[in-house]
């Protein structure tokens, strides 16, 4: 399961497990992936900049 969040700068996507428990959904609590584009330098999404040391704090602030 992914969520998205975007910006106007910023594109964000966090994909996490998901397990059916009876009609529940529990999802798991850590991001199997994360994605993070900059929209202004990479308006077709083709650079996933979510593995760049400098962009930890801007993942985090998406986080939150």
């Amino acid at each position: 399961m992914g969520w998205a969040l975007r910006t106007e700068q910023y594109g964000y996507i966090e994909w996490r497990h998901t397990v059916l428990h009876g009609n529940t959904r529990i999802f798991d609590s850590t991001p199997i992936g994360i994605e993070l584009y900059d929209y202004q330098s990479d308006p077709h999404e083709n650079q996933n900049l979510a593995n760049e040391v400098s962009y930890a704090g801007m993942i985090r602030q998406h986080q939150a």
